[in-house]
């Protein structure tokens, strides 16, 4: 009996020590465990997160009769749900009476383990893996299926699979251990590894759509993505297969500044190519911060839904949207490190529709929608997958998106402080004027004059970094007291202009570039305070001190911030600032012409409304070289000679002079501020002097009415006061006095049409435009088609009109004709994007600001016959972009410090402009610093100027032949480190194949000097010469640049063609020539001899006579 129980104990303690123990797929384990017996049970111990080759499983399992446990992988696929791919049978004998493990491997099919090959043709694409256990007796079990819900006793447990391009591949071993048909073996035995192994492109599931922070405006713009293709038929089929069951993903992070102005607002949205019509998903946000969630169904209507979550404004927020079939979810975490969480979901009553490859994706705004004021960043797309929020990873730390909530911050506190410092002011203006005014006081204040301001009012004394700031605001409340009793007139975001104060702050601040770049530190915190108060231009200034290190420690970081926080504010140089990092991928940017064209056309879209606003500030856009002496003598200003002698003309009546003179005050060009008024008096004194030039009657009528009809508006209200009666009069008079004057009809016929200053009379307005254009006036043609198409509705009369007009090459024609043939107005004709953009691209080509808006945005989205170009999209808005008169202004203020031997303006304002990627200020600041003017920048620049701006200028769409040159002279001498002569040589032929004298000069230098030249160059620069014919290539190259027209390059390249020339003469007939010296050597030699014979005979024969 004691031998039994000891046995039985043994037994115990081997079941416990052996309870962890795995064998073979027959090996049961005992276990001992009390609660368990009392029930029928299986589980899967330690279920695997991941379906892999090498998955192994434990079941414990426990059955009270006779029983068959069954394990199961059930998968969706795209054909069909609850696809069984793994399935496993065993029995359970009641007789056991314990729990027992069963270790088994999950043996799947090798096309849901494993990536394609030659052999394995298809990899299926499945998810929603379930591994499922039932425990059922035999007599309920089914042979084939649903044993899995007849179970009482089952489980499940989820498992993530992997992608079919994100799978291992089939080694040769793995693929070669089965048996294989005939005609495998013969591949696997013939074929190599690498035909065996099918090699297949691999295909992004994720889409990285922004990953560079991205500033947002708050107006009717974005950045726009296309989803690329997938190659593999497999995904197309899946892609198309989920068009009605969608699922996907879209996480993305924003910083929103305060919440939408609007009734909606877009974060992110869908719309179809061309036609704009929204698609699933839209996400925008209401005025109150609620998020308005938007899909299209398959009946094809909008459903819409609002979430009781608000998204939080001043810091930076996750959120995740999540389709699944019908079901969407919407997930914000926000806070310090995004510890909060909140949740919504619901469900669409239908099914949805979604493709993408249908629409683009919309971050921000577009045409028919505003986008949320603030930033976006790291916005990616899940195609194919719907993820729980939870378990996508959180970005790590950005320093940039740290950094923009910092410079958020940091202004707020700095209003904060500057508001209360107001409120301090006006506290003691207020007292000061209860308890010390007097009669003389208020007699000051009542006749205007200036009162100084009274030391024990001003007792405080603000830290030093705001005693500019404190100053200007000191000014604002002496200038502009406010009513204590009436507080409205207090406040102080309605009292006073803050960009006022943000650009009295920048002229404060850069007074110091008269004197020296050694004090340009001292500019920072008054130019910060400026860029905070929404004056940013001086945001850009200080931005480029940040990146080159002017006056302040080099931090690109920190400049890039201030870039988008000045494009954030429209600040129009800084967002061209990074519309051209992008274009180039500088300064740690992505290269990508997505977000150039976003900047650049946020810039171009307001250039027409800038060009417009004609105060003594405004300046024309006029691009200028320093090393161009003939247009400088135009540019020197009221003082120039330039000026003085067209003055001194007009004032004596020359009419030509009197037009080019108001031209130049009107504009601001030439280095004058622009004067409306004065240039006014001198289209008059044109126009009077002049009175059959249609010009001039033209310049000074349009200047008097200032009219806004069909497209004939010239710059709207430009400071001078309006007479509309006195404009009638004169255009009336110059009708009858000239009926030939197309011009003076056309101007006439309008403000007729218009009733400006004159009764209405559009019938004989009409009568006035008709005989304008049966003269060929192009305008008068184009204002009759405006008037049938816009008044009387008639687009057939219309019609006729834009296109005689446009036959005259008239931009405005060309302009309506694009719009009617783009929206689908021009009769009988459906919408023809291809035409409508065939006439935009006449019209922008001949300057039409609209039409080049309406082509670069044609490019960005393409059109059926045309696909996208972001390139090209790109050029079209910078050329606009480089037409504000932002840029003209710092353009001005560069040339003028030139003049004036303020070189520290010069380079400031000048490196501004080159930012901006305009080629002219590159090529202009780079002469800057190779002159090195007063040591600047050698010594204040801490970047390598000269090579910098010379490179950005060598290159482009449209680069200066002048500063390739200069690259290839850095490359050829190792200005910045080794030779480099193969650099040298593209840089010189890229300038010669502009017919440049010194690029061609060079090159032929370079071939001289052994340099070989390959054929493709050669090409390039239509030299059909091999490039072993040295000579042949020389001769070309100096004749090339002999001919180039250029009178200082004549003689020096005629001079190298003539000794290359002589020396191919020499060299081919060198041995006749050396023959022909040795008979002539010889020859002169008997000649000499004989006439020395004959001297002497001669002289022996006089002797003899003597």
């Amino acid at each position: 009996m004691i031998s039994l129980i000891l046995f039985s104990l043994f037994l115990l303690t081997l079941g416990l020590s052996n309870s962890n123990i795995l064998e073979n797929d027959d090996t049961l384990t005992v276990l001992v465990d009390t609660d368990r017996l009392k029930h029928n049970f299986v589980k899967v111990l330690q279920p695997p997160e991941f379906l892999t080759p090498e998955t192994w499983i434990e079941v414990e399992y426990r059955c009270s009769k006779d029983s068959t446990v069954g394990i199961e992988l059930v998968a969706t696929t795209d054909y069909q749900t609850e696809t069984t791919i793994y399935r496993k049978h065993f029995p359970c004998n009641r007789k056991f009476d314990r729990a027992r493990r069963r270790l088994l491997k999950l043996s799947t099919a090798d096309s849901v383990l494993y990536r394609r090959d030659y052999l394995l043709k298809k990899s299926h694409n499945i998810y929603n893996v379930q591994l499922r256990g039932w425990l059922l007796s035999k007599k309920d079990q089914r042979r084939i299926s649903g044993n899995y819900y007849r179970s009482s006793a089952r489980v499940t447990y989820p498992i993530t699979t992997r992608s079919p391009y994100s799978r291992p591949r089939r080694s040769v071993y793995q693929i070669t251990s089965v048996c294989l048909p005939w005609l495998s073996r013969m591949l696997v035995k013939y074929l190599n590894d690498k035909y065996l192994l099918e090699e297949c492109k691999v295909e992004p599931e994720i889409v990285d759509l922004v990953q560079f922070p991205l500033a947002l405006t708050g107006l009717f713009a974005g950045i726009s993505k296309d989803v690329p293709s997938f190659s593999d038929r497999i995904l197309r089929h899946q892609v198309q297969s989920s068009r009605k069951n969608p699922r996907f993903t879209f996480v993305m992070y924003i910083y929103m500044l305060n919440h939408c102005k609007h009734s909606l607002c877009s974060i992110m949205h869908r719309k179809t190519h061309y036609t704009n019509a929204y698609v699933t998903p839209l996400i925008f946000v209401n005025s109150e911060g609620q998020v308005h969630v938007q899909g299209v169904m398959e009946n094809g209507q909008a459903h819409s839904m609002l979430t009781i979550a608000k998204i939080p404004v001043g810091q930076w927020v996750r959120i995740v949207y999540v389709q699944d079939k019908r079901k969407w979810s919407l997930t914000f975490n926000y806070g310090q490190n995004f510890e909060n969480v909140s949740k919504s979901s619901a469900s669409f009553p239908r099914r949805l529709l979604y493709d993408d490859q249908d629409a683009f994706i919309h971050i921000g705004g577009s045409k028919p929608v505003v986008s949320f004021e603030g930033y976006a960043a790291h916005v990616k797309l899940w195609r194919l997958r719907a993820l729980e929020a939870e378990k996508i990873k959180f970005v790590e730390e950005d320093e940039l998106m740290n950094g923009i909530q910092v410079q958020v911050e940091k202004c707020q506190r700095f209003k904060k402080k500057m508001n209360s410092l107001v409120s301090n002011y006006q506290h003691m203006m207020q007292y000061y004027i209860k308890q010390k005014s007097s009669h003389r006081y208020e007699y000051s204040l009542s006749i205007k004059e200036p009162v100084q301001p009274y030391c024990k009012v001003w007792a405080y004394k603000p830290n030093p970094k705001y005693k500019i700031v404190s100053g200007i605001l000191k000014r604002f409340v002496l200038d502009k007291p406010c009513d204590q009793i009436d507080q409205r007139t207090c406040d102080y975001d309605l009292l006073y202009d803050k960009t006022e104060i943000g650009r009295k702050l920048f002229e404060q601040a850069t007074k110091v570039l008269t004197v020296h770049l050694r004090d340009i530190s001292v500019m920072v915190h008054p130019l910060e305070q400026a860029s905070c108060y929404g004056y940013h231009r001086a945001t850009h200034m200080v931005a480029i001190m940040y990146s080159e290190g002017l006056g302040a420690r080099v931090d690109v970081t920190k400049s890039l911030i201030l870039e988008l926080a000045g494009a954030q504010g429209k600040g129009r140089l800084s967002a061209m600032a990074l519309g051209s990092q992008h274009s180039l991928g500088q300064h740690g940017l992505p290269l990508d012409y997505d977000y150039a064209f976003y900047y650049y056309k946020l810039v171009a879209k307001e250039t027409s409304a800038d060009r417009e606003k004609h105060d003594s500030g405004s300046i024309y856009t006029e691009h200028i070289r320093l090393t161009d002496t003939a247009a400088l003598k135009t540019q020197s200003g009221e003082k120039g000679d330039y000026f003085l002698w067209l003055k001194y003309q007009a004032k004596h009546g020359m009419a030509d002079a009197q037009g080019e003179l108001a031209r130049i005050l009107f504009w601001g060009q030439h280095g004058i501020e622009r004067d409306v008024a004065e240039a006014a008096q001198y289209y008059r004194l044109h126009a009077e002097n002049s009175p059959l030039n249609a010009a001039a009657q033209f310049n000074y009528g349009i200047i008097l009415t200032k009219s806004n009809v069909a497209r004939m508006l010239f710059w709207g209200s430009q400071g001078v006061p309006r007479n509309m009666e006195a404009a009638v009069h004169y255009y009336e008079m110059g009708a009858l006095e000239h009926p030939d004057n197309p011009i003076a009809l056309y101007d006439y016929g309008i403000v007729l049409m218009r009733g400006q200053g004159v009764k209405k009379d559009r019938k004989k307005g009409v009568e006035q435009l008709k005989k304008a254009a049966d003269l060929g006036h192009s305008p008068a043609m184009t204002a009759l088609g405006w008037y049938y198409l816009n008044i009387e509705r008639k687009i057939d009369i219309a019609i006729p009109y834009f296109e005689m007009a446009d036959a005259m090459n008239d931009k405005d024609a060309a302009h309506n004709l694009g719009f009617l043939y783009q929206h689908g107005m021009y009769p009988d004709h459906p919408v023809d994007r291809a035409k409508g953009f065939e006439y935009h691209l006449k019209a922008a080509a001949a300057g039409h600001i609209e039409s080049s808006i309406t082509v670069a945005t044609t490019f960005n989205e393409g059109h059926e016959s045309m696909q996208r170009n972001s390139y090209h999209a790109m050029l079209w808005a910078r050329y606009i972009a480089f037409l504000n008169p932002e840029l003209g202004i710092v353009l001005r203020k560069g040339l003028d410090g030139y003049f004036d031997g303020d070189w520290s303006a010069a380079f400031v304002y000048y490196i501004m402009a080159a930012e901006t990627g305009l080629e002219v200020a590159q090529y202009n600041m780079a002469y800057l610093c190779e002159e090195n003017f007063d040591g600047l920048a050698s010594s204040f620049i801490k970047n390598e100027c000269t090579w910098k701006y010379y490179n950005l200028s060598s290159i482009g769409e449209n680069p200066y032949p002048e500063s390739q040159i200069k690259m290839g002279d850095y490359h050829y001498y190792g200005c910045l480190g080794q030779q480099d002569i193969p650099a040298a040589v593209e840089m010189y032929s890229r300038a010669a194949s502009a017919n440049e004298p010194q690029a061609l000069f060079n090159l032929a230098y370079l071939v001289e000097e052994g340099v070989n030249i390959n054929q493709s160059t050669l090409t390039n620069l239509k030299i059909n010469i091999p490039s072993g014919n040295k000579t042949g290539i020389l001769v070309n190259l100096y004749q090339r640049c002999r001919d180039s027209g250029r009178d200082e390059s004549y003689l020096p390249c005629g001079l190298a063609l003539l000794r290359i020339q002589f020396l191919d003469t020499y060299n081919r007939f060198k041995t006749i020539m050396k023959l022909s010296s040795a008979l002539g050597i010889t020859a002169v030699f008997m000649v000499t001899l004989l006439s020395i014979g004959h001297h002497l005979k001669n002289r022996e024969q006089i002797v003899e006579t003597v």
